[in-house]
């Protein structure tokens, strides 16, 4: 599939970076190494990759970097269920990228926080840290941030009983998803989309969402054309 195919190529990459001694490019070689395998639920080694990119950061004194390894460690932290440390680690990511002016990372940082916070029921932080990323994706034109923050705000609003907010939310995501090619979020986005409507009731829009979701997926897998007839 297209994802064993970019980390056979990335991990080649891999050894001819720590050959040559080019630490940025193997620095965010390894965050994306690191950020796939935490995308497939393989904690251990995006805990490992993360480490040596941090290492990596530090020693290159790269702030913007650091913030970044930063904000995915919170990430591992949030699916590995320890809420309150994920929170203080994408706490500590925020003001890391503050701190070194590097406000393009700062949408990404308010979604995780803004994640963590819905996991901790805190709905009322939650809102502002989304709102704000939100705000701040329109303003950067980050237009793949601002379908992030479509989608955490469709989940808060599910989390704090407004079903029919989440289902709006949700599909303005997976549309912006869509028409920036970004199938993996569209996935998610559709995923959410009929969580939302089996809280509503309709089952029929559900099972309609979710086998879009399913299919999507799938079609990462197995490398096979997405949307197929559009």
């Amino acid at each position: 599939g297209r994802f064993d195919d970019a980390v056979r190529r990335g991990r080649q990459a891999m050894d001819i970076l720590r050959s040559t001694g080019d630490l940025p490019d193997l620095g965010f070689l390894l965050l994306t190494l690191a950020r796939i395998a935490l995308e497939r639920g393989n904690l251990q080694d995006a805990t490992g990759l993360l480490t040596e990119t941090l290492q990596i950061a530090q020693a290159l004194q790269h702030s913007m970097l650091e913030a970044s390894v930063i904000n995915e460690f919170g990430r591992t932290h949030l699916v590995a269920g320890e809420l309150a440390r994920a929170a203080a680690t994408f706490d500590r990511a925020l003001a890391k990228c503050r701190d070194s002016g590097a406000s393009g990372m700062e949408p990404s940082i308010l979604i995780s926080v803004g994640t963590a916070k819905i996991r901790l029921a805190e709905f009322d932080q939650a809102r502002g840290a989304l709102q704000h990323a939100l705000e701040r994706a329109i303003t950067l034109g980050q237009r793949l941030n601002e379908a992030k923050a479509l989608h955490a705000l469709s989940e808060l609003a599910l989390a704090s009983g407004d079903p029919e907010q989440a289902a709006a939310l949700a599909e303005q995501a997976a549309c912006a998803c869509r028409e920036l090619g970004a199938l993996p979020d569209e996935a998610r986005a559709l995923a959410l989309l009929g969580h939302v409507h089996t809280a509503l009731g309709d089952n029929a829009a559900a099972n309609t969402a979710s086998a879009q979701a399913a299919a999507l997926r799938a079609s990462l897998t197995s490398g096979a054309p997405a949307h197929d007839g559009d």
